[in-house]
């Protein structure tokens, strides 16, 4: 479930042990946040190479968790994106209370990506059992909370 939503810089704003972010089963890095999260903090997320979708790759840097979500295909698009996101964040192992940062992507990439459904994403992340805070840059408070009713 959604419990926040910040318009500020992820990496500078939060403090969660649990940040989650899409990948795509090509393993090419997309979006600024990837390629920040990369590039600072979790190498790893440069070579992850294919994956199936539904797969979540997890790097640990210090006290945070790094969860690489496969949930969209730049070949096949963002079909089963929502389920597959859901899914995930359910598999993600936290204790009770932590909530998990869920970054959703910044407006260049969801422009390239026309098939991408910004509102079904967000009520994935709202109907997952999770307690999430999601970031984003390109829709407000609002709009992101009047998305899931």
């Amino acid at each position: 479930m959604i419990v926040d939503v910040i318009n500020d810089d992820m990496l500078t704003a939060s403090s969660h042990k649990y940040v989650a972010f899409g990948i795509n089963t090509e393993g090419v890095l997309r979006g600024e946040f990837a390629r920040e999260i990369c590039n600072n903090y979790a190498l790893g997320f440069s070579v992850t190479g294919k994956r199936e979708l539904g797969e979540i790759i997890i790097i640990q840097t210090g006290l945070t968790k790094y969860y690489g979500i496969v949930c969209y295909s730049l070949e096949n698009g963002w079909n089963d994106s929502p389920k597959i996101l859901a899914d995930c964040l359910n598999r993600i192992e936290t204790l009770e209370k932590e909530k998990i940062a869920v970054y959703i992507m910044d407006s260049e990439f969801f422009t390239q990506m026309a098939d991408a459904n910004l509102n079904e994403i967000i009520k994935a992340i709202h109907l997952s059992q999770k307690q999430c805070v999601v970031y984003c840059y390109i829709y407000s408070k609002k709009e992101i909370l009047d998305g899931i009713e």
